[in-house]
């Protein structure tokens, strides 16, 4: 049992290519396309050129693009998500979850421990020290059992493959403008929520048959764009493009390097980085099989990001790669025609994270 369980912490459990035939979201303000109110008469219709359609970013977000690589059709029907959705309202969500006829083969993101720890440090606010200690543990509690709560109803309608990213460090949003002590507090509760949070999952794989629930390390993925953020095309991790800017186009200028494009929420260009995360936990790209013959070389892709401009590199020796051609993958699974020069290449495939409005 203690092989079995270290081996799910290890491994994401990928699904074959071409696996999953729907997606369903269960999500915060980071996920929704339907939620930000900015239509005619509206809460936020002042701000609706600040959006793109409802979403609280300027482009696409990130389970759009991941349902696109993964050749699936994006439904916002299915996309339950809206700024402020805990595990609490996760429960209820999952009751009336309506499961569709492909259950078994649907891809479920579930994402809503970010709202968790910001409404609870919203209603406990600092400063903190050692006697908050007890109610931030019982939090911590809390939203793991409603977590666990929801994803049982989930399995018992038939869910088996889960998308459940960590929390992320909250106190880093341009929200928050807290001292360095109470900023460390609330990332320590982050850290011991997803040391619980990860467990919890582990176990919940080992107990319930042929569950599979890919666990991106949002937590760590966060901290080193916010560290090098020069390393993915961002800029000014420190605050959000809106009020940074003012009114900044959706499509171009300053703003759309920015990591944050509100004062909650990530840019379009983060959202692409983030789908990347997850694409290559879930299904990574690779060369299935090669026949060469008649001068060129027929690469069969599995895993292929659909819609997502890649290339072929070739070497003679494994150590020296160059690049032979662009593709761009239009299904999962699929083979490209190459020049095959010399007695001996050797092949490999790369599709690089760049990002273009929506």
């Amino acid at each position: 049992m203690l092989l079995w369980r270290s081996l799910l912490v290890a491994l994401c459990l990928p699904m074959a290519a071409g696996g999953y035939t729907s997606l369903y979201v269960f999500g915060d303000g980071v996920c929704t396309t339907t939620d930000n109110p900015t239509g005619p008469g509206e809460e936020n219709e002042a701000l609706a050129d600040l959006y793109y359609g409802r979403r609280y970013c300027n482009g696409r977000v990130w389970v759009e693009v991941l349902a696109q690589w993964q050749g699936l059709t994006y439904d916002p029907a299915g996309n339950i998500s809206y700024f402020g959705h805990d595990s609490t309202e996760l429960i209820a969500n999952a009751n009336n979850f309506v499961a569709p006829a492909d259950v078994a083969t649907a891809l479920v993101v579930a994402w809503t421990n970010n709202a968790d720890l910001v409404e609870f440090s919203t209603e406990n606010p600092p400063p903190y020290g050692p006697t908050d200690l007890p109610a931030w543990n019982q939090f911590v509690e809390d939203s793991l059992a409603e977590h666990e709560q929801a994803l049982n109803i989930l399995y018992n309608k038939g869910v088996r493959h889960l998308v459940m990213p960590k929390a992320v460090d909250i106190t880093s949003v341009p929200f928050y403008n807290l001292a360095p002590p109470q900023r460390q507090f609330i990332r320590e509760r982050v850290i011991e929520f997803n040391t619980g949070f990860d467990a919890m999952l582990v176990d919940l794989m080992v107990t319930l048959p042929g569950l599979r629930i890919c666990r991106p390390d949002t937590f760590a993925f966060f901290e080193t764009v916010l560290a090098n953020p020069g390393d993915y095309g961002l800029v000014n991790p420190g605050v959000d493009a809106i009020n940074d800017l003012g009114d900044p186009p959706l499509d171009s200028g300053p703003g759309v390097d920015y990591i944050f494009w509100d004062v909650y929420h990530p840019t379009a260009k983060f959202q692409v980085h983030l789908a990347n995360l997850v694409q290559q936990l879930l299904t990574p790209a690779r060369l299935h099989n090669v026949v060469v013959g008649g001068g060129n070389a027929d690469l069969t892709v599995v895993n292929a990001p659909v819609g997502r401009e890649g290339f072929v590199d070739s070497s003679p020796d494994v150590i020296n790669f160059s690049e032979v051609s662009p593709i761009l993958p239009t299904a999962t699974s699929e083979t490209f025609s190459v020049p095959a020069t010399g007695d001996r290449r050797f092949y490999k495939v790369r599709f690089p994270v760049v990002w273009s409005w929506p």
